[in-house]
């Protein structure tokens, strides 16, 4: 899984995602969901969004 930055562009594409207020969040849900998936022996795009996203409301997080 990935999470943060992982784009491609040009120089002037590049200045308009350069703010990576978001990746925190984008690296906690892809966290979260690589761990449901090893607690349950499964492969992270098994994991429903709905599982991911009520752990982390459990763990205080907005979504």
């Amino acid at each position: 899984m990935m999470a943060g930055r992982c784009i491609s562009g040009d120089f002037i594409a590049h200045s308009s995602y350069r703010v990576t207020g978001n990746a925190v969040g984008m690296g906690e849900a892809a966290g979260v969901t690589a761990a449901l998936a090893a607690l349950s022996k499964r492969m992270p795009h098994e994991v429903a969004w709905t599982e991911s996203e009520a752990k982390l409301k459990a763990m205080g997080q907005r979504v």
